[in-house]
């Protein structure tokens, strides 16, 4: 699963365009799954669509999946305004958002 997740999932840079191709995407990504749950004795091969990007747009955006939460930057900017006026400035030009969702 994490192979097919770094290997397919990104973030949109339009949502709502990426939904509407996804919806008519005809050669969607495929990868095989490893024995996900532990019943599963064989390889089985998995159509992902819209999950590619929708699973990690729910990071920046968890209205997608129904949580009453703030996203990564919603949290960011929590933090920073909760730290000292001072080194505001200090930490808004130093704060770089890298790496996956794992």
């Amino acid at each position: 699963v994490d192979k097919a997740k770094e290997d397919h999932c990104y973030l949109a840079a339009n949502f709502d365009e990426e939904v509407k191709k996804a919806q008519f995407d005809a050669d969607l990504p495929r990868f095989l799954a490893t024995r996900l749950p532990a019943q599963m004795k064989k390889l089985e091969t998995v159509r992902i669509s819209k999950e590619r990007f929708e699973i990690p747009e729910a990071l920046i955006n968890p209205n997608l999946v129904s949580k009453d939460f703030s996203g990564i930057a919603q949290a960011v900017i929590d933090c920073i305004l909760k730290a000292h006026p001072d080194i505001r400035p200090a930490l808004c030009e130093h704060i770089v958002l890298s790496g996956g969702g794992s």
